[in-house]
């Protein structure tokens, strides 16, 4: 596992703000998310846990700890029938577009929200009165030692906008979505009157809250 000291956070927030790290990373795999998160735990160090940056204000000081950003080998989706499993780190567009072309649909709702899975699935995204929680099957998180768990949704204390995965106790890993088959030009014409609906009142084209 490689650690950047000093790493600019200005680099990886949506708002192009932010102060160095005293430690960053991105893990390749969840077994070196484990290791990181171990890391953290045996040096004392706060661990703050980003995936795209979107919407998120980093001081300009930085942060005294460590940084883990999710990506790279977190972000692969696997498509097994109507189950699929993906990383954390997968950028929502590039699920949605996964989706589409293997022809599972019930998630259009996120199109043109930003962010990655694992962000999408602590808050419970949602929109157009639909929620992520109604098609989670199970996530995979690692705890603050590096222990690896898995909780199905039973577990999970979906709400509106909240789940358990916001108590801080765990890190996404890995999410399992249980999707319905659907025809490929349906879902892609639903996804365009989305983003459509959301070019009308948002300024997608900068940097901002939506």
């Amino acid at each position: 596992m490689k650690y950047l000291r000093n790493e600019p956070l200005k680099k990886h927030t949506s708002f192009r703000i932010g102060g160095p790290a005293d430690y960053f990373c991105v893990p390749k795999n969840v077994r070196e998310l484990q290791e990181a998160l171990a890391f953290a735990h045996r040096n004392k160090l706060p661990v703050a846990i980003i995936g795209a940056g979107t919407n998120l204000l980093a001081l300009d000081h930085g942060f005294s700890g460590l940084v883990v950003k999710l990506g790279g080998g977190l972000s692969r989706p696997v498509v097994r029938g109507r189950v699929v499993h993906a990383g954390a780190g997968l950028p929502l567009p590039q699920l949605l577009s996964v989706l589409k072309r293997r022809g599972l649909t019930g998630l259009e709702f996120l199109a043109g929200i930003p962010g990655t899975l694992g962000g999408a699935a602590v808050m419970n995204a949602g929109a157009w009165g639909k929620e992520i929680g109604s098609y989670i099957e199970q996530v995979k998180v690692i705890d603050r030692e590096g222990n690896l768990r898995v909780l199905g949704r039973d577990q999970l204390a979906f709400g509106y906008r909240r789940s358990l995965l916001q108590s801080g106790r765990y890190v996404v890993a890995e999410v399992v979505l249980r999707l319905r088959k659907g025809a490929a030009g349906r879902i892609g014409k639903k996804i365009a009157e989305i983003l459509a609906k959301r070019r009308l009142s948002q300024p997608l084209g900068c940097p901002n809250a939506g």
